[in-house]
């Protein structure tokens, strides 16, 4: 190669240096790691920063809900520890159950990424827990924590992966605990909680609970929880608690009883190798027992003290210690209990009751009667069981010692109430009585025998010598018992059957007190009969066949049963007398079925098949025989295991009438008996003749029909839909009311774990109105508390109708719906109880204007409100003919006496024009001149308080006091007016007018007035007082003064200046519209005047006021023929009174 070659290439080399490609590429590669690192690193800085934890938080909610939890901070370390602030946890219904400050985990993100499995120990500290456990059994904690999620087809395997290994510690706690039985929650101002969960297979699950500080109580007053649960076990897994209590408070409510006191000692139990076991010594200290049982009276006791061990050895418990005892009684026991009767056990137990310390304490509660004292008494009971050889022997004596007591200064003994023996054998070769005797001074009863022999029982009772041996020591208050009694048993083995029958029979039994009516018949008799086979000792290995019968002259029931192959079957009848109201007469019943058990290859509980059931109901009247109802005809399956029933209808017989009766489906429900109040599902599809139920009703219960007619179905359906049972009810009667549609709906949801009843919605449907309602009950199965809203609309067009028919036949009522609220519980017995517990109501109707009766009324909204308990109905200001009306109602609500309306003080009308109308319905019943007046004008006025009530018993009417004023009230007077006004010579056609105020009352369906006045002309004026019926009778006295025009124009002056300024008062009777005069009250009121106007000297002018007013009377008897037979001062004071009757009766006739 030349030099130049040489040259060349080495220039060529310098111009294309090499490319640092490779040092970017690293460079790159270095950042990236570096800021995937960093990136790394900042990653549980970046988690606590809000927006990361609201989503960390919103995906767990996602998984919660529809509970939630808050999360106010949080921080989380890679090799540090991982902490949260201002924890809280929030159920469904918005219930927070727990809060804390802070919890933390003492492992980092790095460690369980390394091993998930270890989660270390979460400490919890300053949390606050309010935990329910609800009547079904749930916990809220629970709920919240596993929300329902649907059913996995396939369960997911058992064993995969590690087993968790975590401790639990909560720390400077606080806790609730609520529970149906408790009266009081459990409450623990400190709490301190630890939950061991460990990952290694021969540990298992524990706990400790540690808590003090009850309410009111000292750090020293403790209650401690321990426990160990073998998690992985299956069956029967290994369980030990242990409770330890040191003054701990409780109360526990059951069977009707509330009972508190203070635990103090230990109590434990467990299960090992599939065993219970169970011991402790405890004491109640503080007993306090109260309740509605013990009749106002409260137990307490300074201490029950108790001690126990018992162990479950084979198929029996071994009792080898029990004691109670306490100041009124003890009880002491060593047995074994169940097992194999053939191994022999021996048993004593005794118990023991201090009669006059029991007394002492709770004397009502023993019903004793008042001043009585119980110095002495004792109840002792004791069950001796020995093995001799190899039979059993066991003894059984129970008494009553002699009780003694004083009265003041009076002392008596009741000797040996009772006294029970019983002694026996049992063996291989059978079971014997040796002796069985019962002896007191109203009842015996002896027996004995073997099963071969016989074993025969008898006795006799006489009810009355009960309260006799009792009377000076218990009040029986309104108990009255009376009727002697015998009854005879007998039981004995036939082969390898046995037979057994047994007799009461009462005669003269009389029972009254123990229920609302008195139960008495002349005799009464109850039979049983049973057989089947015997086991080798003799006694009743099962039963094949029994037979029932109960009679008395006036029920009968009967009862056979057989059961053969697995299978239970029966038939029976009954029938007994009822009494509805005011109608007497009897119901029947028939049934017919079987009761299959499963087979030993599939063990449950089986099936029941009813195959009829029949029920009806007759009236004793033999004129109503036809009108019997069939109340159910019906068939039936009960799957027990399934927990399904279905009923369908069957027809009725020929001659039977059923107004209700199932439809379609008929009625399937599903979880009944897991659930009574709440089962998972249920469809009942029902119809009727709503004519026929109306008249059945009227019929039983003596009152008038409702006017229901036409057909009517309807349909109820419960659907399960995630934990509550979705419901719809759909009701309807095209014809019910005056054949016009009724229409009811409802479609809402009950969630059984929170007894909630959630409303979506409401629709009620009828010819005069429609309610539109939604919301919720809680407690819907107990309290009942209700949370409801809607709208009540009226059919202002309907109500129209009706009022026109009813009162006037252009009457007009215009309004619009309003809305209305329920807010509070709806558990009460009563509508006055319903009321008094409701925490907040509202319920009006919108009146927008109503012309009735000629009166024009302005809009006047009626709302009633209730708060706390305390109705009030808002005040009433609108317009009427053109015044004004304030009106301040108020609404009372009372069991006994129903329901009113008030009007309170400050109720008035003012400037309330009148007219004829007006007049004739309305101010008739307080002025009754103005019935059927024309021509009326003027104004009045009012003020007004009484009571009106709506509902009630007939004693409670209408009763209000007041004044009503007149104003220039001008009117022509009325037919029966004019007759009355007439004797003051006032012309019909002449206006008259009242211008005063009248004092006005309202009483025993009376409208009652005084001071009313009617000016008939100048300086005369009729007077009115009295009272007018709601049936427009009249019972009036009328002031009527005496005038020239009443006298004639021909009557002297000096007659007239001597009658003037007296009054006649006229009682009238009648009605408003045909009044009618006492003319003896008259007469005896006009003699007494013309006897003053012939004190004053006037007779010889009452004289010539009489010829010239008429001729002179027709000759009697022996007076001659045109001769004038004299006038004597009798005569002429009668002629006076007969002509003033004439001249003041309507029709002139005295």
């Amino acid at each position: 190669m030349d030099d130049t070659g040489a040259r060349g290439g080495s220039e060529g080399s310098k111009q294309k240096p090499k490319r640092p490609w490779r040092r970017r590429l690293c460079l790159a590669a270095l950042l990236l790691v570096a800021a995937g690192g960093l990136l790394l690193w900042a990653l549980p800085w970046m988690a606590g920063l809000s927006p990361s934890r609201l989503a960390i938080v919103a995906r767990v909610n996602r998984a919660l809900a529809p509970s939630r939890v808050e999360v106010g901070g949080l921080s989380i370390s890679w090799f540090g520890t991982i902490r949260a602030t201002g924890l809280s946890l929030t159920d469904k219904d918005g219930k927070v159950i727990v809060t804390a400050e802070g919890a933390e985990l003492d492992r980092g993100l790095a460690a369980l990424l390394i091993d998930p499995s270890r989660l270390g120990t979460i400490t919890v500290d300053g949390a606050k827990a309010d935990i329910e456990r609800r009547a079904d059994g749930s916990i809220d904690l629970v709920d919240a924590l596993t929300p329902p999620r649907p059913a996995e087809k396939t369960p997911p395997p058992r064993g995969e992966g590690k087993p968790l290994d975590l401790t639990l510690k909560i720390v400077r706690s606080a806790v609730v605990v609520r529970s149906p039985e408790l009266v009081e929650p459990i409450t623990a101002g400190q709490a301190e909680v630890t939950v061991r969960l460990p990952a290694a297979a021969d540990k298992k699950l524990g706990w400790q609970v540690r808590l003090a500080t009850p309410p009111g109580g000292i750090a020293e007053q403790t209650l401690a929880v321990d426990g160990e649960f073998d998690h992985r076990a299956e069956g029967s897994p290994d369980t030990a608690v242990r409770i330890a209590g040191k003054d701990w408070p409780l109360a526990i409510a059951a069977g009707g009883l509330v009972t508190r006191g203070r635990l103090d000692g230990e109590i434990r139990a467990g299960r090992s190798a599939g065993r219970w076991g169970a011991s402790g010594e405890a004491d109640v200290l503080g007993l306090d027992v109260d309740g509605p049982a013990l009749a106002g009276d409260r137990l307490k006791l300074d201490a029950v003290k108790g001690s126990w061990d018992l162990a479950q050895d084979g198929g029996a418990w071994a009792i080898r210690k029990l004691a109670v005892d306490c100041p009124v009684g003890s009880l002491g026991a060593a047995a074994t209990v169940g097992g194999d009767p053939a191994k022999g056990a021996d048993a004593h137990l005794e118990g023991r009751i201090d009669l006059a310390a029991l007394a002492r304490l709770i004397p009502r509660a023993l019903r004793l009667r008042e001043g009585i004292a119980l110095d002495r008494g004792e109840a002792r009971v004791v069950l001796d069981l020995k093995t001799a050889g190899d039979a059993q022997e066991a003894s059984l004596e129970a008494n009553v010692s002699d009780l003694a007591g004083r009265e003041g200064a009076r002392v008596f003994t009741l000797g040996a109430p009772a006294t029970l023996v019983a002694r026996g054998r049992r063996s291989a070769a059978g079971l014997t009585v040796d002796a069985l005797e019962l002896k007191s001074a109203f009842a015996s009863l002896k027996g004995s025998g073997d099963p071969g022999s016989g074993i025969k029982v008898s006795g006799t009772f006489d009810l009355a010598a009960v309260q006799a041996q009792f009377r000076e020591l218990i009040d029986f208050g309104g108990v009255a018992l009376a009727g002697r009694g015998g009854l005879a048993a007998d039981y004995r083995r036939e082969k390898s059957a046995f037979i057994g029958r047994g007799v009461l029979e009462v005669r003269g039994l009389d029972l009254a007190g123990l229920a609302a009516s008195p139960y008495s018949r002349e005799v009464l008799r109850l039979e049983v009969d049973a057989t089947g086979p015997a086991d080798p000792a003799g006694l009743p290995a099962s039963w094949a066949e029994l037979r029932a019968k109960f009679q008395t002259p006036r029920e009968v029931a009967s009862l056979a049963a057989t059961s053969r192959d697995g299978a239970v079957a029966w038939k029976g009848a009954a029938s007994l007398p009822v009494a509805l109201a005011t109608r007497s007469g009897r119901a029947g019943a028939e049934s017919s079925g079987r009761w299959t058990t499963a087979a030993a290859t599939a063990p449950g509980r089986g099936v029941i098949e009813v195959d009829e059931l029949r029920l009806n109901a007759r009236p004793d009247d033999p004129a109503l025989a036809a009108d019997g109802l069939l109340l159910a005809s019906v068939r039936g399956r009960l799957d027990l295991d399934a927990d399904e029933l279905t009923v369908a209808p069957l027809p009725p017989r020929p001659g039977e009438k059923t107004p209700l009766e199932l439809a379609g489906n008929g009625l399937k429900l599903r979880g009944l008996l897991k659930n009574p109040s709440a089962p998972e599902s249920a469809d009942v599809e029902v119809r009727g003749d709503l004519a026929a139920i109306d008249r059945a009703l009227a019929i039983w219960t003596g009152q008038a029909g409702s006017g229901l007619a036409g057909p009517a179905a309807a349909r109820i359906i419960a659907e399960p839909d995630g934990g509550r049972l979705k419901l719809r009810l759909a009701a309807k009667a095209p014809a019910a009311l005056g054949g016009k549609a009724v229409d009811l709906a409802f479609r809402g949801a009950y969630e059984a774990a929170t007894d909630r009843l959630d409303c979506q919605s409401l629709t009620a449907v009828t010819p005069y109105a429609r309610v539109d309602a939604s919301g919720q009950v809680v407690e819907a199965t107990a309290r009942r508390v209700a949370d409801l809203s809607g709208t009540l609309a009226p059919d202002w067009q309907a109500l129209t109708a009706i009022v026109e028919q009813a009162v006037e036949a252009e009457a007009r009522l215009e309004g619009r719906p309003r809305g209305f609220r329920v807010k509070g519980p709806l558990s009460g017995g009563s509508l006055a109880a319903i009321v008094k517990g409701l925490e907040e109501a509202e319920l009006g109707v919108d009146l927008t204007s109503a012309d009735v009766f000629g009166l024009a009324l302005g809009e006047a909204p009626v709302v009633v409100r209730c708060k706390g308990g305390v109705l009030a109905v808002d005040r009433i200001q609108t317009t009427l003919n053109e015044g004004r009306v304030d009106l301040r109602p108020g609404l009372t609500v009372d069991d006994a006496q129903g329901i009113a309306v008030l009007l309170g003080e400050g109720s008035a009308l003012s400037g309330v024009k009148v007219n004829d109308e007006v007049s004739r319905r309305v101010l008739s019943y307080v002025a009754p001149v103005l019935d059927r007046a024309t021509h009326v004008s003027g104004t009045i006025a009012a003020d007004m308080k009484g009571e009106i009530p709506i509902t009630g018993p007939p004693s409670r009417t209408t009763t209000l006091n007041g004044h009503l004023a007149f104003q220039d009230v001008v009117f022509a007077p009325g037919p029966a007016a004019a007759e009355v006004l007439s004797v003051v010579g006032r012309r019909a056609q002449e206006g008259i007018r009242m211008q005063q105020p009248v004092q006005l009352s309202i009483a025993n369906r009376r409208v009652i007035q005084e001071g009313l006045k009617v000016t008939v002309r100048q300086g005369v004026d009729v007077g009115l007082k009295g009272s007018v019926g709601f049936d427009q009778t009249l019972e009036l006295k009328a002031t009527v003064p005496i005038t020239k025009a009443m006298l004639g124009s021909q009557a002297p002056a000096q007659l007239g200046d001597a009658l003037r300024g007296n009054d006649i008062t006229i009682p009238i009777g009648g009605t408003v519209s045909h009044p009618t005069v006492d003319r003896r009250a008259l007469r005896v009121a006009l003699g007494n005047l013309s006897k003053g106007a012939v004190r004053q000297g006037l007779q010889k002018e009452a004289s010539k006021l009489l010829d010239r007013l008429g001729p002179p009377p027709a000759a009697g008897p022996g007076t001659p023929p045109g001769a004038r037979r004299p006038r004597s001062k009798a005569d002429a004071l009668e002629g006076l009174e007969d002509q003033l009757l004439r001249r003041v009766l309507p029709g002139g006739k005295p």
